[in-house]
Formats: C-alpha cells, sequence, structure tokens
C-alpha cells in the first residue's frame, strides 16, 4: 500500500459564472493528521497553484455535519456535495467538492492509516529534531 496518495475532485468555486474545475486532494501518512487541497492556477487570484493544508478529520467529519472553526470549515451541501470554506486574509472562497470524490479519498486515506493510529505514525525524534533546527 502507498504511504502517499492522491486523488483528483471534481470542484466548483460558489460564486455567479464559476466554472467547473479539477483539484487534488493528497494525503501522505508522513505527515497523518493532515490533507492538503491543491487547486490549480487558472482559478487562484494570482494565477499560481495553490495548496491549502488542513485536517483530515474536517473532511471526514464535514460529510456528515459542518466541522471546523477556524480558516477551513467543511459541512455537507446540496445531495453529492462536500462544501469547503477557505478563509485568507484576501478575502473567503467557498468550493463545492463532489461528494463522491470526497469519499473515495476519505477512504483512501483511512486505508492508508486507519483513523485513531495516527499517532504511531508519527517520528518524534525527527519532528523535534526539525523544530530545533528552526528555532
Amino acid at each position: 500500500m502507498p504511504n502517499t496518495i492522491t486523488h483528483r475532485v471534481r470542484a466548483q468555486i460558489v460564486a455567479d459564472a464559476s466554472q467547473p474545475f479539477t483539484a487534488r486532494l493528497r494525503y501522505d501518512a508522513a505527515d497523518p493528521h493532515a490533507v492538503r487541497a491543491v487547486f490549480p492556477a487558472g482559478i487562484s487570484l494570482d494565477g499560481t497553484e495553490t495548496t491549502w493544508a488542513f485536517a483530515r478529520d474536517l473532511l471526514t467529519d464535514g460529510r456528515l455535519a459542518p466541522a471546523g472553526a477556524g480558516s477551513v470549515r467543511v459541512w455537507p451541501g446540496a445531495p453529492g456535495e462536500v462544501m469547503l470554506e477557505l478563509g485568507a486574509p484576501e478575502g473567503v472562497a467557498i468550493v463545492a467538492l463532489d461528494a463522491a470524490d470526497v469519499a473515495a479519498f476519505v477512504e483512501a486515506a483511512h486505508a492508508v492509516v486507519p483513523p485513531g493510529e495516527e499517532l504511531g505514525r508519527l517520528d518524534f525524534d525527527e519532528a523535534l529534531a526539525g523544530l530545533l533546527r528552526n528555532a
């Protein structure tokens, strides 16, 4: 089983006349609590690919009920949608993600590191060394 997975997810920014696009969701067992949503350059304000990292639990829980209280929030949308809200100083974007794509990604991420086993995957010595290097 690979330690890193990437799934394509159909998405659309919730705004007038927005066009559907394909984003990518990434999970890496080396960072077991996090997922990354990668958005293409064509939809960003500065024309560059944008990556948001947030807790894997937000996607897991947010498919069924509202989750998150900070700059990233997730909740069930219309049938077949999972809503993802991303807040930054520049503004807020709300993205509708295809619920089946999100479910497939979450299932694959849980196959790599089952829920509750995240701490067993962390290399505490390496994490501490990294913190000390950057101090």
